[in-house]
């Protein structure tokens, strides 16, 4: 079961699943986060527990090492000073009894007299080697060393003394085995503790991990989850005391303030819009004011042809040919007339958007139609100019707004021009169907702007014209137009060498449009 836990923890949620005990088959989601937690805790306590394992081993093996060494030097200080009388007597053989008579002989605790200068296989030579006993031959010091003996694992200790100008040393020798078995003994508890942990581990994440921290983990989360497809209602009551009590009511008043702030929202937009449409509607009927001058030659003209005709036929002068010819002239000057009204309506009446793919002709005639009496009392003309490929220029737009963004260009271009002049309009396909543009260019003949006034020309209530012509919104209006078409509206000027807006308006329905 351990290992099954730990393989799913090491692999992190992978595509392999394994068999997990019945009691997270429920919950094998709720779950992850507890065992990711107690994974971690166990991973360090076994850590913990190998490392106090390693540290308790090496105790005994330098209590053992200190063990010898302590008897080796009790031994060596002894007969230190006794050593080379002795061997002068007895040689060898009295060393020896002068060992065993001094040290403590116990079971598999070994008491031998070596010499450093003997030939290998002399019964005197060290069982150590003599690269590891190297800082022993000027016959000082104590050293140990660990060896593999007949299969048996072994620890020498070697004090060194010197002997009538000759190297010796008393020479400690005992099996390691107890001490492996004592290290082995202390490895097992070490084990039955990580073992003992795994399985408090395992309670934990049943009790703790599923009940404390799985299930409101997995209430919050579809709390969240909720919250995040729109449904901001209090979705989720926990009553656990805790942080997740907290953070549950957290997430309920943030989903309130979410709606709350939502219809703030929809209702300030709203407003907004009504408010952008109601300033657009009051700019067409500022243009209207402005044509008011041009209605009465407008109108005026046809009228005093309808008078004339009307008093001839009155008079009984004209046969019927001229009689015909009068009725005739009196309709067309009438249809005249209520065509020029009905445009100047058209342009006046307050409408919603409608957009939709439309030739930019026809509302580009209009426009120019409604304004060319306006342009003939400031001496000027408007050309449209149509590209080599004369249409369609099919876009996608809302009429009446485009229409208001033509006449406000316009109206600029015949005021920038007070002693007369020429506005050209060029109308052409850019780019290519279904993301190509229609552009509209309208280029006058005026003074031109510099770089200081060109770059605020399209800020609210900036303008350069004297008070009472002009409110400065008029750009502004078209440019927020031409964004929510998804187009551009840009400008090209310079001093004495007049303006050209060029205007693109896209063949493709945009994917969103932002009323806001």
């Amino acid at each position: 079961m351990v290992l099954v836990l730990l393989a799913h923890l090491w692999r992190g949620g992978c595509n392999v699943r394994f068999t997990i005990p019945d009691i997270f088959e429920d919950e094998t989601h709720a779950v992850k986060l507890a065992l990711k937690i107690v994974g971690i805790c166990l991973v360090a306590m076994v850590l913990i527990t190998a490392f106090a394992i390693y540290v308790m081993a090496r105790r005994e093996f330098h209590e053992v090492r200190e063990m010898h060494q302590q008897k080796v030097t009790r031994v060596g200080e002894i007969i230190r000073e006794s050593v080379d009388v002795v061997y002068r007597a007895d040689g060898h053989q009295g060393i020896i009894s002068a060992i065993k008579t001094h040290s403590i002989q116990s079971q598999g605790l070994n008491y031998r007299w070596v010499w450093f200068d003997v030939a290998v296989n002399d019964p005197a030579y060290p069982a150590a080697s003599m690269e590891s006993l190297e800082e022993l031959l000027d016959g000082e010091g104590m050293d140990s060393v660990v060896m593999e003996t007949a299969g048996e694992t072994r620890l020498y200790s070697y004090y060194a003394v010197p002997v009538s100008g000759r190297t010796g040393a008393i020479e400690l020798s005992s099996s390691l085995e107890a001490a492996e078995d004592e290290s082995w003994r202390t490895m097992k508890i070490g084990l039955f503790a990580i073992a003992a942990m795994a399985i408090g581990c395992i309670a934990v994440v049943a009790w703790a991990g599923v009940r404390m921290i799985g299930r409101p983990l997995e209430s919050l989360m579809e709390q969240t989850r909720r919250i995040g497809e729109g449904d901001f209602n209090e979705t989720s009551k926990l009553h656990t005391g805790d942080e997740f009590e907290d953070l549950s009511r957290a997430l309920n008043d943030m989903g309130q303030k979410i709606v709350e702030q939502r219809a703030t929202i929809e209702n300030e937009s709203a407003a907004r819009l009504a408010a952008m449409e109601q300033l657009r509607h009051a700019d067409r009927l500022k243009t209207v004011g402005r044509l008011a001058a041009g209605i009465a030659h407008e109108i005026g003209t046809p009228l005093n042809v309808v008078t004339g005709r009307a008093g001839l036929i009155r008079s009984g002068k004209l046969n019927d040919q001229e009689i015909e010819e009068s009725a005739v002239a009196i309709q067309a000057e009438s249809d005249r007339i209520a065509g020029f009204v009905r445009r100047l309506m058209d342009y006046a009446r307050h409408a919603p958007p409608r957009p939709a793919s439309r030739d930019v002709r026809l509302p580009l005639q209009r426009t120019i139609d409604l304004l060319t009496t306006m342009a003939a009392k400031s001496n000027v003309t408007i050309e449209l100019v149509l590209a080599d490929d004369n249409g369609p220029f099919t876009a996608w737009f809302d009429e009446a707004q485009i229409v208001q963004v033509f006449t406000n260009l316009l109206v600029n271009a015949i005021q920038a021009m007070p002693d007369g002049g020429q506005v050209t309009v060029r109308l052409a396909n850019v780019g290519t169907a279904p993301g190509g543009y229609v552009q509209i260019e309208i280029q006058d003949d005026g003074t031109g702007m510099d770089e200081e006034t060109r770059v605020q020309i399209f800020e609210p209530f900036f303008t350069t014209k004297d008070v009472g012509q002009g409110t400065g919104l008029g750009l502004s209006i078209a440019q927020g137009i031409i964004d929510e078409h998804a187009g551009s509206l840009d400008v090209e000027s310079h001093p004495g060498h007049g303006t050209i807006f060029r205007i693109l308006l896209s063949k493709s329905a945009p994917e969103t449009t932002d009323h806001s």
